[in-house]
């Protein structure tokens, strides 16, 4: 599961800036399961936990190959705001599907890491009215 470390505050002012950070919280079992993971060459739950937990990313995103996905355990983590609106029509709900065009939904940007790291960003809303924010993450084909 995805936890807020610093979690979004409950009412924020429109173009006020704040902080929000958010972990991965897993257990050997997420592991175990290797739902979503495409990790080939890690054969065994230890090689992929030792990946995940010690993975070298590259210090910077212009480093990054073809095989960043497969060079970083996680490999792509945002935050996305789904502002009021249609939000994702037909379903009305936010997700990671919902295209940053800056009128019903913004991203920031992506960054990368281990899974253990706390993912920090600043955040600014930029309509007013309700919003929906998620954090997400990408490690190989699962996103949560």
């Amino acid at each position: 599961s995805i936890q807020w470390v610093i979690k979004p505050p409950r009412q924020v002012a429109v173009n006020e800036p704040f902080n929000v950070s958010y972990k991965l919280a897993v257990e050997e079992q997420f592991y175990q399961s290797r739902f979503g993971f495409d990790f080939p060459e890690y054969k065994n739950i230890s090689d992929l936990v030792e990946f995940c937990n010690n993975s070298r990313c590259p210090a910077e995103l212009a480093n990054t190959g073809p095989q960043f996905s497969l060079d970083c355990c996680v490999w792509h983590a945002n935050v996305h705001v789904c502002h009021p609106g249609d939000c994702g029509t037909p379903t009305h709900i936010c997700g990671p599907w919902v295209d940053n065009d800056q009128l019903q939904s913004t991203h920031t940007v992506a960054t990368y890491g281990n899974i253990q790291d706390t993912f920090s960003t600043n955040m600014l809303i930029t309509v007013p009215k309700f919003n929906h924010l998620i954090a997400h993450v990408k490690l190989g084909r699962l996103q949560m």
